[in-house]
């Protein structure tokens, strides 16, 4: 008999912006969202933390390592002035060789208590632009998760392109960190997801596609990492439009109807935790 079929869908980016805000409470309320990441150091992080207690909602930290102000101005990855130096987590891979694990720690604990101090209860971790995926900030992610009886994001998807592809190094390095990160949440027993699906999608979204990505679903807990919103101009990314159609397929009643129909389990993070779902 096949197992149940679990989906946690999280909205990362909380606290981006005040429209991406409002895109992602609509996820929630008018669509199939269960979980949201929130940015500790972002403009509009307290406006996500106002609404986080207004409605409840089942919160994580989404670590910031790459963008914004620092907490602790950890040396290596910061500039004089405490911002972030480096964009994405290849970078982190040289960067992080001789850092020591100390200063990345103090500055996780850092954005984990200020989120505390201002009432917010956490589930889950998981990072921005995928940094857990270097091992050694992994390793101090699962350190902490354990203290703190915390969620990890497992990120193990499939991203494809062959031994020719202008991607290869980086397809390569993913799935060789996702090897390490998903060895050592076994061994250390943190809760995590088994599937993971999201940044294909977010390049090229479409309701076809989430479509088929609920068709590859497994038994167990899988997540899908979305970054719903309203369109904003200010915002420095070339995904902006592509948040609004996210926020139009995570609100369409006809993928709800398609999960009913798929037997699939919408589940939040929090209720992963009290133990409301098999993996």
């Amino acid at each position: 008999m096949q197992g149940k079929k679990y989906l946690i869908i999280n909205a990362d980016d909380f606290g981006m912006s005040e429209k991406l805000n409002k895109g992602i409470i609509k996820s929630i309320k008018k669509g199939i969202v269960k979980s949201v990441s929130i940015l500790p150091n972002f403009p509009f992080t307290e406006d996500a933390i106002k609404l986080a207690k207004k409605y409840k909602l089942d919160v994580g930290l989404h670590i910031n390592l790459t963008h914004g102000k620092s907490f602790t101005n950890p040396k290596w990855i910061t500039n004089k002035e405490g911002f972030f130096k480096f964009k994405s987590y290849p970078f982190y891979a040289l960067k992080c060789t001789f850092l020591k694990k100390s200063i990345i720690e103090k500055e996780i604990l850092a954005q984990i208590n200020f989120l505390e101090n201002r009432g917010l209860t956490l589930s889950h971790f998981d990072t921005h632009k995928n940094v857990q995926l270097v091992p050694r900030i992994g390793k101090i992610i699962i350190k902490i998760a354990k203290e703190k009886n915390l969620v990890v994001r497992n990120i193990n998807e499939k991203l494809g392109g062959g031994l020719f592809s202008r991607q290869f190094a980086k397809i390569l390095y993913t799935a060789f960190s996702s090897w390490i990160l998903k060895r050592r949440l076994r061994k250390n027993k943190i809760l995590h997801n088994r599937h993971f699906y999201g940044m294909l999608f977010e390049i090229n979204p479409s309701k076809k596609e989430f479509l088929k990505i609920i068709l590859k679903l497994k038994p167990g807990i899988n997540e899908f990492s979305c970054h719903p919103g309203y369109f904003d101009e200010k915002i420095d990314s070339f995904l902006k439009e592509n948040r609004v159609k996210e926020l139009e397929i995570l609100t369409d009643k006809e993928v709800y109807k398609y999960l009913k129909e798929k037997k699939i389990i919408l589940i939040s993070w929090a209720e992963l935790k009290k133990g409301n779902a098999e993996n």
